[in-house]
């Protein structure tokens, strides 16, 4: 049904005849909701909603986390000009098309990583990933999305800063820390090319 109403809403962004009404929050994305069955407390003839409205326990988990304190949704995950430089180097010495798919597929690895230690169920192939959650009770699936709620916001750009493998455990393990923004430490002005274990402790 979600699928289908996409096509019901305009390259304006605003909804026509059909069943997604708009949310209105201090995300600054435009974001339509189709309710399923019980998950909006609104008016049938409403074309916008806000979060008040929001009766979905899962829905409300995830928007929870979207909304975290420390998850930026403007601007880019900071990036040192010696990292950019980088890349343009990279971009002249290699293929740029082979250089896109290697980036991505080190965002669904980082992204598979993180699932994997949220106790999903993982697949993932170059940069296709599916993850599963099964029969957990109420309050740990609420848990859940409310990190993914803030995995979104956190990875959304990633594939201009993953130039390299090593990196990927720094960002997974800054993820677990509340570092959203992958900000690194003030002593340095990109993440470690090397990243020495470390034991994350729940």
């Amino acid at each position: 049904m979600a699928m289908l109403e996409m096509f019901q809403i305009g390259e304006d962004l605003e909804a026509g005849p059909g069943i997604a009404v708009r949310l209105r929050s201090r995300l600054p994305l435009n974001l339509y909701v189709v309710d399923l069955g019980g998950g909006l407390a609104a008016d049938s003839e409403a074309r916008e909603v806000g979060l008040e409205n929001i009766t979905s326990i899962p829905f409300k988990a995830l928007l929870q986390g979207m909304t975290a304190e420390g998850v930026e949704w403007l601007g880019q995950n900071k990036m040192d000009w010696g990292g950019f430089a980088s890349i343009v180097m990279e971009s002249i010495l290699r293929d740029p098309q082979q250089e896109d798919i290697e980036r991505r597929t080190r965002r669904a690895i980082l992204v598979a990583s993180i699932l994997k230690r949220l106790g999903f169920i993982v697949e993932q192939k170059g940069d296709m990933l599916r993850g599963q959650l099964k029969k957990h009770d109420q309050d740990l699936i609420r848990e859940k999305l409310d990190l993914m709620g803030r995995l979104m916001g956190s990875v959304r750009l990633l594939d201009m800063v993953l130039s390299d493998d090593r990196k990927i455990d720094w960002f997974v393990e800054e993820f677990f820390k509340g570092n959203y923004t992958f900000q690194p430490p003030a002593s340095t002005m990109s993440p470690p090319a090397e990243t020495r274990n470390s034991k994350f402790e729940s």
